[in-house]
């Protein structure tokens, strides 16, 4: 029998015990280990891991409702990082790099799958990576879209014929996504971190890596014609720097008005949580810094509402 309705979850980052409150804040109920609601199911972004300190609980927690049909989960840009790390490739090395970089993003998670004092932590880790390696891409539910950072017709048509039967990556595309400069690289670059394009003449940022960026990521769904500082999506901080210029028609990837609603996390959004267009919405509110844990309860309807986010 179909849910009644949706709950969309935002990047939880390794916070178990933000997320367990959110699913009980949402009427979902303990029942053998598993968070069930009697007449909806969980719907997550992606970027259940990393920065928090119960990545472990999370994993739990997700791949326990995904197993029993109460929870489904997209792809994250964390978890396809983390596959790939954890990816030896013909070279007889690491697909990502173990950088100092990518070694501190994920060190939260190693640090718990890595525990000498935890029993069968090899089973355990092979067991989260195998789980991130079945996550669809996305999810196309008719009624609803989810994607982790950008619903891009084109591409998604592209990579379709693809991906396994579930909607998952085959490992051949795993490693084709991490060679810059191949189609398969800019795919999965804006399917899960978003469309960028090419910061104007003269400017830049440092982003809070500190690593200066020329590029920035976009308010994808637009349709009409923007200047950079209104199409820009970052930090307010690098918005208001942005000259009020006209940003190339061609940028511009659109969501129909029409389209079903979709989802998305990603995006580190600040404050109240509120919609992006009448059929848009980020449920990522910085949950990985210790701000809000955000869901979207769906209940069928085409535009989008502010008073249906749920939150911590």
């Amino acid at each position: 029998m179909p849910p009644e309705g949706y709950d969309i979850i935002g990047d939880v980052h390794g916070h178990g015990d933000q997320l367990h409150a959110l699913l009980k804040k949402l009427g979902y109920h303990l029942d053998h280990g598993v968070f069930r609601h009697p007449a909806r199911e969980a719907l997550f972004v992606g970027d259940l891991i990393d920065r928090g300190s119960q990545n472990h609980m999370v994993l739990e927690t997700v791949m326990a409702m995904v197993a029993a049909g109460s929870g489904r989960c997209v792809m994250g840009n964390h978890e396809f990082n983390a596959w790939a790390f954890h990816y030896e490739d013909s070279r007889f090395d690491w697909l990502r790099p173990r950088s100092n970089r990518n070694l501190t993003q994920h060190l939260a998670f190693l640090h718990e799958y890595l525990d000498p004092q935890r029993l069968q932590r090899e089973q355990q880790l092979q067991q989260a990576i195998d789980f991130f390696a079945s996550l669809p891409l996305f999810l196309d539910l008719g009624e609803i879209r989810v994607v982790h950072a950008c619903w891009h017709e084109a591409f998604l048509e592209q990579l379709k014929p693809q991906l396994n039967a579930d909607g998952s990556a085959p490992v051949e595309l795993l490693v084709a996504g991490h060679k810059p400069g191949t189609q398969a690289f800019e795919q999965l670059e804006t399917l899960l971190k978003g469309h960028e394009i090419d910061l104007p003449p003269g400017y830049h940022y440092q982003d809070a890596y500190g690593i200066t960026r020329h590029r920035m990521r976009t308010r994808w769904w637009l349709n009409e014609p923007a200047n950079y500082r209104h199409f820009a999506l970052g930090p307010p901080q690098v918005i208001k720097r942005l000259p009020d210029t006209r940003v190339d028609p061609g940028a511009l990837l659109g969501y129909p008005e029409d389209g079903p609603p979709v989802f998305v996390g990603h995006y580190w959004q600040t404050g109240t949580p509120r919609i992006m267009a009448g059929n848009v919405a980020c449920v990522d509110y910085s949950m990985g810094r210790g701000e809000k844990l955000v869901a979207y309860r769906w209940d069928g309807e085409h535009k989008l509402r502010n008073d249906s986010f749920f939150y911590l």
